[in-house]
């Protein structure tokens, strides 16, 4: 088929003339017929197993969008808003036809996170680095491809490309190659804030700054302050509510279309991380534990300074890499605690919004009859005493460290957090500390990936933790 270009398609003249407003009577194109008729093709082309037409309509489609998406920063800046309203309109448009087609052969068509270029290198990178670190031993470029591919994420799954992102993850230190087998290194990683990133490719670096420094972090944020972020898009651009609308319209085609990163997919929460939600010295907080992987990590706040919200912003950056079966386990010193650490994640406004049904808080014997209803939590959330008795049952001589190791294994436990762990140590020679034990001797070996530690008192027992 024969197409105008995307500059031409977009509008009756490109460049706009540099006024606020298009002239009278002037009229710009709509996507949606093309697009259409774009699908149809693709979808005969798929019929067919016509691989290189399906590819050539997607790449097609592709292309109008990437340009329809500079094409609405160009309008932002200058507000000039009828052009913005067309070209959001067309965003809508066309990004739902492209996951239309994703939907219909993920092989073939890629998400449209990844037509951005920094985005999709960074996903990789991501992707790559989440694998190492779960091997048991360094590992071969096709055994990467094989787990790469076995995520099913939006990334590209070309040895190429993950050869690339190997590449640039050892120039980092962050990967160290041996005789073609790579394993991580124990420098810090942080994953790309696609959140962020995906804000940016809608509005614009410009716009997307200011609006970062009014406390919208990234695309979640947007979905989770529609009005706030309206009436703030109105302010920064001048432009009229119906524009605003618009706006917002995009951020929810994108966010659908990006469900899939980082295993995002299995356990749907708030993006907590990007938000406005954490003040200045709780990013501090996750920011250290990030930067030490979680590797056994004990930090002092006092009562009512938020450790728990820390905690959750932990538990979101295990969310994008645990896949369903996988859980957390959060050790507290008293059924209050449990209480909090329920409501937080799933009840509190300002929580991850996890279903109820995914946080289990109750005796580890209590497990197995949770998971006999089909019922498969993601957090478990318990008290000391009660996991300590596993392993100190009546009648028993000496710690049995292997109940609390069946416990965990039979949970699949990947993370663990101990909340108030001076109150864990404070007899070294209790059954709470011996279990502690285990759990770190978990951390020493791989079987757990996470260990971290809250306490508002640590000077006080610096000496036994």
């Amino acid at each position: 088929m024969t197409s105008a270009s995307p500059d031409e398609a977009i509008g009756c003249a490109w460049p706009p003339t540099p006024r606020s407003l298009p002239a009278p009577g002037r009229r710009y194109w709509h996507a949606q017929a093309f697009a259409e008729t774009l699908l149809a093709e693709f979808s005969a082309a798929t019929t067919a197993h016509d691989v290189s037409a399906m590819r050539e309509h997607f790449y097609v489609l592709a292309a109008y969008y990437r340009r329809t998406l500079a094409i609405l920063h160009s309008a932002l800046e200058p507000h000039r808003e009828a052009l913005a309203a067309a070209a959001l309109e067309n965003v809508v448009v066309l990004q739902r036809s492209l996951s239309v087609m994703r939907q219909s052969s993920p092989n073939t068509a890629l998400s449209t996170l990844a037509l951005e270029t920094d985005l999709h290198r960074r996903i990789n990178e991501d992707l790559v680095y989440r694998i190492l670190p779960d091997a048991r031993r360094p590992l071969g470029i096709g055994a990467i491809v094989h787990r790469f591919n076995d995520l099913d994420v939006v990334a590209d799954a070309r040895q190429p490309a993950i050869e690339a992102a190997l590449l640039a993850l050892v120039q980092t230190g962050h990967v160290v190659e041996h005789n073609l087998r790579f394993r991580a290194t124990e420098v810090p990683y942080v994953d790309a804030n696609v959140d962020r990133m995906e804000l940016t490719m809608l509005v614009g670096p410009q716009l997307a700054h200011r609006l970062s420094d009014a406390g919208f972090e990234g695309l979640s944020s947007v979905l989770e302050q529609r009005d706030a972020f309206k009436d703030l898009f109105k302010v920064e651009t001048g432009f009229s509510e119906a524009t605003s609308v618009l706006a917002v319209a995009c951020a929810e085609a994108m966010a659908e279309s990006a469900a899939g990163v980082h295993g995002a997919r299995g356990w749907p929460h708030r993006q907590l991380t990007s938000s406005a939600h954490p003040r200045p010295y709780q990013r501090l907080l996750h920011a250290i534990f990030r930067a030490h992987r979680y590797a056994g990590q004990v930090i002092e706040a006092p009562a009512g300074s938020g450790k728990t919200f820390v905690g959750m912003l932990c538990i979101e950056d295990w969310l994008r890499m645990m896949p369903p079966g996988q859980s957390i386990l959060v050790v507290v010193p008293t059924a209050n605690y449990q209480r909090q650490w329920f409501g937080e994640p799933c009840l509190n406004l300002a929580g991850l919004g996890l279903a109820p049904h995914l946080v289990f808080t109750g005796t580890p014997r209590t497990t197995m009859t949770h998971r006999s209803n089909d019922i498969a939590p993601v957090a478990l959330v318990m008290t000391c005493a009660s996991l300590a008795r596993l392993g100190s049952g009546d009648g028993r001589g000496g710690f049995d460290g292997e109940a609390i190791e069946r416990f965990l294994q039979s949970n699949n436990v990947r993370h663990v957090i101990l909340d108030e762990v001076h109150k864990v140590t404070a007899n070294l020679s209790s059954a709470t500390a011996d279990m502690t034990r285990v759990i770190l001797r978990w951390l020493d070996d791989g079987s757990v990936r996470s260990v971290i530690g809250f306490s508002g008192a640590v000077l006080a027992h610096e000496r036994q933790l």
